[in-house]
């Protein structure tokens, strides 16, 4: 029996290794292509996604969209935005620094209106602090500066109730927002939504 013992002992190490090497090498091409996948779709999504869902992003991007959008009544127009978002991961990602912008041009053809979208551009430049984040509820407060003219202070306060109704998905928004030149608003939403 002993004999036995030590003739599989010196087969051990050598086979041990290769099976190591092989699956190591196919967990490997396994991580690669599972992560570049999840990155594809993750890119499709950012180009295809609802807007109104960054708003509750809790990481950091950096989107810059620029495109042509077409209106029955008023024609084609020109349309660009930025968004950054920088998110603070030590702070558990609840507090972000942002900076937005939208501008549009009426008449894309005419290089004039499209001068004059961009000279008039009004950035919002702030901080987000996320009070309540979740599956069901989302809350969040802005403070910022609005650089137009006049140069506007602001504040926002949003909440989003999401409730499953399978297939469907039901998500109430809400947004208060205080502009001290503006005054004060609102912007209520109510989407249906269903899986495909």
């Amino acid at each position: 029996a002993v004999g036995a013992d030590e003739s599989a002992a010196p087969d051990a190490p050598l086979t041990q290794p290769a099976k190591r090497s092989v699956w190591g090498a196919v967990d490997v091409w396994h991580e690669r292509l599972g992560n570049g996948f999840v990155r594809t779709v993750d890119r499709f999504d950012r180009f295809f996604g609802d807007e109104a869902l960054r708003e509750y992003n809790e990481g950091c991007y950096f989107n810059i969209g620029l495109g042509l959008e077409w209106d029955r009544d008023e024609g084609p127009s020109l349309a660009n935005n930025f968004d950054i978002r920088l998110a603070m991961p030590n702070l558990d990602n609840r507090i972000q620094f942002f900076l937005d912008s939208l501008t549009r041009a009426e008449d894309p053809q005419d290089i004039s209106p499209i001068l004059d979208s961009v000279r008039d551009i009004e950035p919002d430049a702030g901080m987000r602090y996320i009070l309540t984040r979740g599956d069901r509820a989302w809350i969040s407060t802005d403070a910022g500066i609005r650089f137009a003219n006049p140069l506007q202070l602001y504040g926002k306060l949003r909440g989003r109730y999401t409730a499953p109704l399978p297939p469907w998905e039901l998500r109430l928004s809400e947004t208060l927002m205080w502009f001290t030149s503006d005054g004060f608003g609102s912007l209520s939403e109510v989407q249906f939504n269903r899986i495909l």
